[in-house]
């Protein structure tokens, strides 16, 4: 619209000039008078407009940017972090490992295994499993204040202790699987116990390379728990 109106005068002021100049010199001073406040008027109302317009304009975009990078953020966290418990993946893991090689301090990669679980997904369904898996993770979450762990496959859990953590790994371990024992998974008036194997591998004494510790670690894991179901089993059996 303002636009529209200066063009109007515009256009009508050769008209003007003209008609004025011949026959009315008087009104020609009278137009040129009201031209000129009228078209400063019309340029600072439409550089007004424009400048709100443009800052309605730059707020939008803020506000798309804003949205744009919160869920960048979240997308980034959910690849990083596994579905099922919000823990670090395997893969991320694996990272941390790749970034601690030539570490100039030592360092503990512990796998914990839930022993039974596999029993539980067979008794009482998937669903159940994840839950006891859930309940873990949570209970990992609450005793390794800023300690790094994943969750490897299944019911393995990975944790990392820094050089300043080593000397409470035992006192740790001995506290999540002792909170476990005393608070099972309660579903359904179903106390459903969490018994869980642990194996452990230092650097630089095991290895000198993350991933062969990790592979150290679990193998220690998994004697543990053949050991353990070894032992169930023959509990189970009235022949052995």
């Amino acid at each position: 619209m303002p636009v529209f109106l200066l063009w109007l005068c515009l256009f009508f002021s050769p008209i003007t000039n003209a008609f004025s100049l011949q026959s009315m010199p008087w009104l020609h001073q009278i137009v040129l008078l009201l031209l000129q406040p009228m078209t400063i008027f019309i340029l600072g109302f439409s550089l007004i407009f424009y400048r709100k317009k443009m800052a309605r304009y730059h707020r939008q975009l803020q506000k798309t940017k804003t949205e744009l990078d919160n869920t960048q953020m979240k997308l980034q966290q959910m690849s990083q972090s596994d579905a099922l418990t919000g823990a670090k993946t395997r893969s991320q893991f694996l990272i941390t490992l790749h970034e601690k090689r030539f570490s100039p301090t030592p360092y503990m990669i512990t796998v914990l295994t839930i022993q039974n679980l596999r029993k539980v997904n067979k008794s009482y369904g998937l669903d159940i499993g994840d839950m006891v898996i859930k309940h873990v993770a949570t209970q990992l979450r609450t005793h390794l204040h800023k300690v790094d762990f994943a969750r490897l496959s299944g019911g393995e859990f990975a944790i990392l202790f820094e050089d300043k953590d080593l000397s409470k790994v035992e006192v740790l371990l001995s506290r999540i699987q002792k909170k476990l024992q005393i608070n099972p998974l309660h579903v359904d008036q179903i106390d459903i116990p969490i018994p869980i194997g642990i194996g452990s591998a230092s650097y630089p004494q095991d290895h000198n390379e993350g991933e062969a510790l990790l592979r150290l670690a679990i193998s220690r894991m998994y004697a543990a728990r053949s050991h353990f179901e070894d032992k169930e089993e023959a509990v189970m059996s009235p022949f052995i």
